[in-house]
């Protein structure tokens, strides 16, 4: 017998599993940083993105006939993956579910209230905005801007020895850093060679590269273009962008305030900067391609990637910290949402002294994960563990 009359409620969906709406609430807006500057009225916003449109819905479930609406929408729920909620009045919202709560009554009986919290994403591989292919355009407009913008900040060097000498050899000191870096992170293949070989036509070539600044920065892209394919591993290569994050090399000191020795300076910034946006923009990208195998590992790539933004010099004019303001909020927006479907590391209580091997047959019913738990806890006496150490949760 039906107990309530749910024919004139509005329908609403999420993953396609049904619910009848009741109330939802959205909380949105757009992220600002503000900017004030001492001994001076100049203020500043830049705009950051908006933030992530959050929406709180109450609704019912009808179960007059049957609990399969009730259990197709748990399910939805349950499922770490993103979907589209579909609302009364509104266009269709794609994210995921974080939060939701389901109540009966038994002055309710026929109907069952639910409560959930949903979070709207970017729709990664479902548009142009397209994950890890959107990441790489927007490093390739990035960096073909760039050469344009640092062709135009570069402080001719022509007849003017000391600014040529000095931009020889900080190029010189750059080339011979990127090369360290790059030798020092294991798991480079055969194709190192021909980052190397990139690298020293750089600085082979320097007398007339210094004197044509856009060819500059096109010889060093595709110095970085062969970086990206000589490592195996994109952890590796996503080593070798971060160790040169905060590079500032450089032949001499700023002597004296001339226009000369404010033109080296600004000449050996540029050459740094350089370098700081192709690793970044390169890190970025890369960090999409890594495969982590926990949320701790993946928040510290989250970090670094924070830390190479700061490193960003003022040179740069305001639509090229645009672009990678961009690019930033996109990587990190997929990497947030990737982070939904990556086992959490949490703290696991060892009561008596047990075997590795015994505790991960208790927690997964293999030893899959044996070498990163030995990662996570730096063990190195497998055969005998107690006390509290760190585990992987995965979602039911």
């Amino acid at each position: 017998m039906t107990l309530f009359n749910n024919s004139k409620i509005k329908p609403a969906s999420f993953k396609k599993a049904k619910f009848l709406f009741d109330t939802s609430n959205i909380k949105g807006g757009i992220k600002f940083a503000e900017f004030e500057y001492p001994k001076t009225d100049k203020r500043d916003i830049e705009t950051l993105g908006r933030m992530l449109k959050k929406i709180s819905v109450n609704c019912f479930v009808d179960c007059n006939k049957n609990y399969n609406q009730r259990d197709k929408l748990q399910q939805a729920f349950d499922k770490p993956k993103a979907g589209y909620l579909s609302l009364p009045f509104y266009k269709k919202f794609y994210g995921y579910v974080v939060e939701y709560s389901f109540s009966d009554a038994k002055n309710a009986v026929g109907n069952t209230s639910v409560s959930f919290e949903f979070v709207e994403v970017s729709k990664y591989g479902k548009n142009k905005k397209n994950g890890k292919g959107f990441l790489a355009n927007l490093k390739s407009k990035i960096l073909g801007k760039y050469e344009e913008q640092f062709d135009k900040a570069w402080k001719a060097v022509s007849k003017a020895k000391e600014k040529f000498d000095s931009a020889v050899d900080t190029l010189k000191k750059v080339a011979n850093k990127i090369n360290q870096v790059a030798s020092a992170v294991g798991g480079a293949g055969d194709s190192l060679g021909d980052f190397s070989t990139a690298i020293n036509e750089i600085v082979n070539s320097s007398i007339n590269l210094v004197k044509s600044p856009k060819v500059l920065a096109q010889n060093v892209k595709t110095a970085f273009d062969n970086l990206s394919v000589a490592y195996t591993s994109s952890k590796d290569l996503f080593k070798a962008c971060k160790d040169l994050f905060g590079v500032n090399e450089k032949d001499r000191n700023q002597i004296g305030s001339s226009q000369n020795s404010i033109d080296i300076r600004n000449n050996q910034d540029l050459i740094n900067q350089l370098i700081k946006i192709n690793a970044l923009t390169l890190a970025y990208e890369t960090s999409a391609n890594i495969d982590y195998s926990n949320t701790q590992e993946l928040n510290q790539v989250i970090a670094d990637l924070e830390f190479g933004f700061s490193q960003i010099g003022s040179i740069a004019d305001r639509s090229i910290i645009d672009d990678l303001q961009a690019l930033r909020y996109e990587a990190i927006n997929y990497l947030n949402e990737l982070a939904l479907s990556v086992p959490n590391v949490v703290d696991y209580e060892v009561i008596a002294s047990t075997p590795l091997t015994k505790i991960l047959f208790n927690l997964y019913g293999n030893d899959d994960n044996k070498d990163i738990i030995i990662s996570l806890n730096n063990i190195n006496d497998t055969s005998s563990i107690a006390g509290t150490i760190k585990v992987l949760k995965y979602e039911e």
